[in-house]
């Protein structure tokens, strides 16, 4: 089993957007006519991503490719909704005016792996509150990340009147223990919150035993 070294990572930089670039189209009658729209999406660093599944007014309606690129069908003129979605990634919900086929729309989404750089950043130039915000936005798309879980722990521990963070960050952590992680920081890590958030002694030194056994 692959483990997560549960540190805090140096990595680069939150928000989803939707822009539309539109120009006007018309029969020879002046009147716009119905066609299909192509659109591009990325990540926040300006990859493309490959695979996202675009939902216009509730309906699938088209799928990147790995360049990013999609193309939505027969489209009616005017406001359209759309979530744009792929695993690990945050959900996009917005919507977007439909006004020719030579209208381009360009996506953008949001990444767990960027949130928790985001996150990891704040909390190294000690800016908990944003550091909080975006591990739950994390945990929100990866419930199971084990990283997002010891981070959780960390802010419990040292962000100003964040004590009500450590239930849940000892819930996760010992979930992750269960999986098969086997870092001694997350141990210590536990022992830790047990002692000083939970007043639990007695399981801060059972966390300590599993951090000193083989």
């Amino acid at each position: 089993m692959k483990h997560h070294a549960f540190r805090l990572k140096n990595v680069a930089a939150l928000a989803a957007s939707v822009l539309v670039l539109a120009s006007c189209a018309s029969s020879g009658n002046g009147e716009p006519v119905p066609t299909g729209m192509y659109g591009m999406i990325y990540d926040r660093d300006g990859a493309p991503v490959m695979g996202a599944e675009l939902i216009v007014d509730g309906n699938p309606a088209a799928s990147s490719d790995s360049g990013g690129r999609f193309y939505l069908d027969a489209l009616a003129i005017g406001e359209h909704a759309l979530e744009a979605r792929k695993r690990g990634f945050e959900t996009y919900s917005g919507e977007f005016e439909f006004r020719s086929g030579s209208d381009v729309l360009y996506v953008k989404i949001v990444s767990a792996a960027w949130l928790l750089d985001e996150a990891e950043a704040a909390a190294a130039r000690r800016d908990w509150n944003a550091s909080i915000r975006a591990t739950e936005r994390v945990l929100a798309i990866a419930p199971d990340d084990p990283v997002a879980a010891f981070l959780l722990g960390v802010q419990a521990l040292l962000a100003p009147s964040a004590e009500h963070l450590a239930p849940r960050a000892v819930e996760l952590l010992e979930k992750a223990a269960a999986r098969g992680e086997r870092e001694s920081s997350l141990f210590l890590l536990l022992a830790e919150l047990y002692e000083k958030r939970l007043g639990d002694g007695e399981g801060a030194l059972g966390w300590l035993r599993e951090a000193g056994s083989p």
